[in-house]
């Protein structure tokens, strides 16, 4: 298929053709790639061990705001207790940016329904400008979640974001085999399907401050902001050369266009 028009009801077809985006799919989600040039993807998407006994289940929002905010989120240490009541506990070890990826692993302590607080590890891996792989493991309860957060460009300054989670359970362990696997896809769909409810939750309360705020190019930050200005850094490799000011400043009001290299989900 190469996107041209090869025929009509009206007799020979014009000579038209849609531009093509090349696309994958990887841990159940289809990919896109975008490049400002059209140029062909220069960068795979990562190998992950995801642990999952089900296909993902996902919801998705339309919204102002751009996939550069979203993937920032995550490094903004300092919101977490008070808009989400999450206790930062701190690094479990140093963050690392590896070309199109970055990754962080923190500790929180964060009161659950009937469990009380939990002490529990989150590991992220942010891709490009696409989203954000968020694996929380819950060991005390037998549960590991594979929690996505993709944000697509829809038009200027909008996006489409897609939640998207899948879990692994270590229940069910004491069943006949013949039963084992049935009884723990059941379960961990079943957990799944609560942990995508509270991500939503957690994720809405960030959405009037998308919305509204203002991105500062050259932002006052102070040593307790975490990684923001390395993580816009690092971002800045994602846009053409024309679009950025300073290194690590490249989303300004001006620039609608997506992001260079961006891998984004099409679904």
């Amino acid at each position: 298929m190469d996107g041209k028009c090869v025929r009509t009801p009206f007799g020979p077809p014009p000579r038209a053709s849609l531009s093509l985006v090349e696309i994958t799919e990887a841990y159940g989600i289809v990919w896109a790639w975008h490049h400002h040039n059209g140029d062909a993807p220069s960068w795979q998407l990562p190998d992950l061990d995801l642990p999952s006994d089900h296909a993902p289940v996902y919801r998705a929002t339309d919204m102002a705001g751009h996939p550069q905010e979203v993937c920032e989120n995550s490094f903004d240490y300092g919101h977490i207790q008070p808009l989400h009541g999450v206790e930062f506990l701190g690094e479990v070890s140093p963050p690392r940016a590896d070309g199109p990826f970055y990754d962080i692993n923190i500790k929180l302590n964060r009161r659950m329904p009937l469990l009380g607080n939990l002490q529990h590890l989150v590991s992220g891996k942010v891709i490009g400008l696409g989203g954000i792989c968020v694996v929380v493991d819950l060991a005390q309860v037998g549960v590991r979640s594979v929690n996505w957060v993709l944000a697509t460009p829809i038009a200027p300054w909008r996006i489409r974001l897609h939640l998207a989670v899948s879990s692994h359970v270590t229940w069910g362990r004491h069943f006949p085999a013949v039963l084992r696997s049935q009884a723990s896809s059941g379960a961990a769909r079943a957990v799944s399907s609560g942990m995508l409810v509270a991500l939503q939750q957690d994720i809405g309360r960030d959405f009037p401050i998308w919305h509204h705020k203002k991105h500062l190019v050259h932002p006052k930050l102070s040593h307790k902001d975490g990684l923001i200005g390395a993580f816009r850094k690092w971002a800045s490799k994602f846009y053409p050369p024309t679009s950025r000011g300073t290194a690590g400043t490249p989303l300004v009001a001006h620039r609608p266009s997506l992001p260079n290299g961006d891998l984004e989900r099409c679904k």
